[in-house]
């Protein structure tokens, strides 16, 4: 018997309950007919399938078996049910299918029951062990899944408070005035004539190329060797700042003409001899201009801002050729920046020597034609338009300013 709260227990072993084909055709008599209509229009005609109406006709075919198993266990048990004064159900084939599908049922059920009795002990407890094995294994999976997704949150915590130290609020000016070291007591320098090595190497950091070039360098009273750890004055070589990390000395650079104070701590003979060297070929006052890093063991030089060509003059700055006559390409240190600035003024230059190098020319009046001619010409809006026109090496530009320098008066 059904039980409607508990639906599991159901069973009907409907193979086993085969009704006559007979009493088949007496209900939905025409559905095979119907069937075999579709299956005609469908051959003679692709268009003519319709796949619900056959799957409708299927299911009818289903039903009709459906009816006659369960109808004859309800008659079994309510035979004067009003159902079954109609027919098939009040037929004698009906009746004679029904009195035998109790007996089929009783046999299959008892066959089944034996089964189960005879189920060896062993294969449930199988079964029971895998189920428990793989509870258990989802349970430990779940449980590492959880281990690493907490160790992975802690990383991306970790790597995110690193990135914010390093790439936090504010300029660039701003972060290197954070990470800069208060100035130390400053050093007493005396210039002997000592013979700069290779193996000592100075970063330059030239700073904007449109200072003042007659601007006099600060004059500082002299002192003895045994003033250092007394009353300090300003030494006759500029100071410079030390910022020690991993031993690399960071000579920073002062504003305007404020000179720079040199660390004692950590600032070897080497690097004193390094300064001292260069600032008898360059003078104090143009190597006070510039910042400097202490690179060791290093042989490259690089300034951050390019400078023009100039002479030697006291109180200019560092020029690009003295820092090729001197480092070569080294001073630009690789930096794309500094090489990419350095390639788009170098087609300037090029073009002032070749300008000075014609007869009756100097740098005076190559400067003055390139200012007199390309500055009022409003094709090139900004410097920058001008060297990047030079630059481009299927325009002609350079070539059509050399011709245009041949009918210049001056």
């Amino acid at each position: 018997m059904f039980d409607g709260a508990r639906p599991e227990s159901h069973f009907l072993p409907r193979k086993f309950l085969e009704p006559p084909q007979d009493l088949l055709g007496e209900i939905f008599p025409w559905v095979e007919s119907e069937l075999s209509a579709l299956e005609a229009r469908e051959q003679q005609s692709p268009f003519a399938r319709d796949i619900a109406l056959h799957q409708f006709l299927k299911l009818l075919i289903w039903f009709r078996l459906l009816i006659l198993q369960d109808s004859a266990l309800l008659y079994t048990k309510y035979p004067q049910s009003p159902l079954f004064t109609y027919p098939p159900f009040n037929s004698p084939r009906f009746r004679g299918f029904a009195a035998s599908s109790v007996d089929r049922i009783q046999d299959v059920e008892a066959r089944g029951r034996l089964s189960v009795r005879n189920l060896p002990q062993n294969l449930v407890r199988g079964f029971q062990a895998a189920i428990s094995s793989l509870t258990m294994a989802e349970r430990a999976a779940r449980d590492e899944n959880r281990a690493i997704m907490l160790g992975l949150e802690a990383q991306i915590h970790a790597l995110a408070e690193h990135f914010n130290q390093f790439s936090g609020g504010g300029t660039n000016r701003q972060r290197r005035s954070r990470q800069a070291v208060s100035p130390l007591l400053p050093l007493i320098l005396v210039p002997p004539a000592l013979h700069i090595s290779h193996e000592t190497s100075l970063r330059l950091g030239l700073d904007t190329f449109n200072e003042d070039p007659t601007l006099n360098p600060p004059q500082y009273p002299a002192l003895s060797e045994n003033t250092a750890s007394s009353t300090f004055g300003q030494p006759e070589f500029p100071d410079l700042s030390l910022n020690v990390v991993e031993e690399h000395l960071t000579f920073l650079a002062a504003p305007g003409s404020i000179v720079p104070a040199l660390g004692l701590v950590g600032f070897t003979p080497a690097q004193l001899a390094a300064w001292k060297g260069l600032a008898l070929v360059y003078t104090d006052a143009r190597m006070k201009r510039h910042g400097w890093d202490w690179l060791p063991k290093t042989c490259a030089e690089d300034n951050r801002y390019l400078d023009r060509m100039g002479n030697r003059t006291r109180g200019a700055t560092l020029s690009v050729r003295e820092l090729n006559e001197r480092w070569n390409a080294k001073w630009k240190r690789d930096q794309q920046t500094i090489k990419s600035e350095f390639s788009r003024r170098k087609k300037v230059i090029d073009l002032i020597e070749k300008l000075r190098s014609k007869p009756n020319w100097n740098l005076e009046l190559a400067l003055r034609f390139i200012r007199e001619v390309y500055e009022t010409d409003t094709t090139f809006r900004t410097t920058r338009a001008f060297c990047d026109r030079l630059q481009a090496a299927k325009s002609g530009f350079f070539e059509a300013v050399i011709q245009r320098s041949n009918t210049f008066v001056h």
